[in-house]
C-alpha cells in the first residue's frame, strides 16, 4: 500500500519474530540516536492519527513547542499560570497525596499549646 497523507507514512514496519507482534520505526528517536527506536505498533506506543512519531517524541515536542511559546509570549504564560491556579485550587484534594493529608490531621491533632 502506498503512503497516504492522512494515516503517515508506512514505511519502517516490520515483523518482529521474537516478540511476534508487528513493530513501526520512530524517525525521532533514531535522530536523537536513541537505543530503541522500533516500537510496536499498538496504541500504547502510536497515535494513530500521525504515525509519524512516537507517542513519548510526540508528547516531548508538544512540551517544548508550549515551553517556547510560554517563553515568547507574556500574556500567555500569564493565562495558563492563572488557569493552573484555578484547577489546583479546585482539585487540591485529590492532587495532595494521602501521606500530606495524613500528616496535616496527625500535627493538627498532636498540636502543643502556645504558651
Amino acid at each position: 500500500m502506498p503512503p497516504h497523507g492522512k494515516y503517515g507514512e508506512t514505511r519502517g514496519v516490520r515483523w518482529d519474530p521474537g516478540e511476534g507482534e508487528w513493530i513501526l520505526k520512530c524517525d525521532e528517536c533514531a535522530a536523537k540516536q536513541s537505543t530503541k527506536y522500533y516500537w510496536p505498533l499498538s496504541l500504547e506506543f502510536w497515535n494513530p492519527r500521525t504515525m509519524q512519531r512516537c507517542r513519548a517524541c510526540d508528547k516531548e515536542r508538544r512540551a517544548r513547542l508550549t515551553r517556547e511559546k510560554r517563553r515568547a509570549d507574556a500574556v500567555f504564560a500569564n493565562q495558563e499560570r492563572l488557569r493552573n491556579r484555578v484547577y489546583y485550587r479546585e482539585n487540591k484534594d485529590t492532587l495532595r497525596s494521602k501521606h500530606t493529608l495524613y500528616m496535616r490531621e496527625y500535627r493538627k491533632a498532636r498540636k502543643e499549646p502556645v504558651r
